[in-house]
């Protein structure tokens, strides 16, 4: 598919594309090595090319960083690459040089690269403004808590930061990209009816599970998709939720409105016995990201003609939360619901309706 030639000037490189004629290409001032590799990158572009397969990530990142500029453009006229340089390629190339990080720091760059393709689709790096990242930002301020928001600017401040030393962009336009942003109805109760009648909906469905344990469980959404089944205790009406900001593993009671969940979790545990299979108490939605829980939790808003509220799922904890403060010791609370009581009265404790119908002698 590809060889190598030396001519007593330098390497070239002859290869074939499907269809056409043969290249040569002058690798330009290179070594043995630099040029085996060349060639090795060459023969999986074309492979991956008539394959119609993506682009193997470790010839993506020689493309980007390695390639002399007239093999790129060669092999983007025959139409074996794109020599666009676009979002996409670049988080790939990105998070490759990411994989020596803890898993756990390794897992929200991951996170952080899908928010931003999600956000702003593959389009060509140079394309990308301040405004559209301010408005990523904005509207990840709608959904996740300031800390969370803010280690989502760092990283990506530090991706196009590798941007610009690849020589990929001359600036950044992640420079400006403020850590905090104004949110717009940041705290809103979340009715328990309202609640109630989407799981009605969905009765006996993973997504009846993931609301119940976020509006009455206060779980986080990416807690709730990591529930395994040997993580309830229907006996001693507790759940163990496996803390994704703490990196811990705390108690969570199994209060009164979620009772169902304890049928479902029995039904689930009767199916492992006869196909002898453990996992997840949620198979389907745990196998995808929180993103697609909050599109399909979006779809159902749709169909029943219900507003989706702002930050879906963490409006729901924290009315959750608010409710739990009123009746029990905070320090209790705060354990069941993982934050501290600094975070629990500054970013979730609310006014609530109910509270102020309850101080005037009116019925709720």
């Amino acid at each position: 598919m590809a060889s190598l030639e030396f001519d007593g000037y330098g390497y070239r490189l002859r290869f074939s594309v499907p269809g056409k004629r043969f290249q040569r290409v002058r690798l330009g001032d290179c070594g043995p090595e630099a040029a085996e590799r060349a060639k090795h990158h060459v023969e999986m572009a074309i492979r991956a090319h008539r394959r119609r397969q993506p682009l193997p990530v470790p010839t993506l990142d020689w493309l980007y960083q390695s390639a002399p500029r007239q093999l790129l453009s060669e092999l983007a006229k025959l139409g074996v690459v794109d020599d666009r340089r676009l979002l996409g390629d670049a988080l790939r190339a990105w998070v490759m040089t990411k994989l020596s990080l803890s898993a756990k720091r390794l897992e929200q760059v991951e996170r952080v690269s899908d928010s931003l393709q999600g956000a702003l689709g593959d389009v060509e790096l140079d394309a990308i403004t301040p405004e559209s990242l301010t408005s990523w930002g904005e509207r990840l301020s709608e959904e996740y808590a300031e800390n969370t928001v803010a280690g989502y600017c760092g990283i990506a401040k530090q991706f196009f930061g590798w941007v610009v030393k690849e020589r990929l962009l001359a600036d950044s336009p992640a420079a400006r990209l403020p850590s905090r942003f104004v949110r717009s109805e940041r705290l809103m109760e979340v009715a328990s009816d309202t609640v109630e009648q989407l799981c009605q909906a969905v009765a006996g469905d993973e997504l009846d599970v993931a609301l119940r344990l976020a509006r009455w469980g206060g779980l986080r959404a990416a807690e709730i998709l990591r529930v395994r089944l040997s993580d309830l205790n229907v006996s001693a009406s507790e759940l163990r939720v496996r803390d994704t900001k703490r990196g811990c593993v705390r108690i969570v009671p199994l209060f009164p409105e979620l009772g169902t969940l304890k049928a479902i979790a029995l039904r689930r545990r009767d199916d492992v016995t006869h196909t002898g299979r453990q996992g997840l108490l949620m198979p389907d939605l745990g196998a995808r990201t929180t993103s697609a829980m909050a599109q399909r939790a979006a779809r159902l808003c749709e169909r029943l003609d219900i507003v989706p509220w702002p930050r879906f799922w963490q409006n729901m904890r924290a009315t959750r939360e608010s409710e739990l403060m009123d009746q029990f010791a905070l320090k209790d609370v705060c354990a069941w619901i993982g934050n501290s009581p600094a975070v629990a009265i500054e970013h979730y404790a609310m006014v609530r309706k109910t509270e102020f119908n309850r101080a005037i002698g009116k019925a709720s």
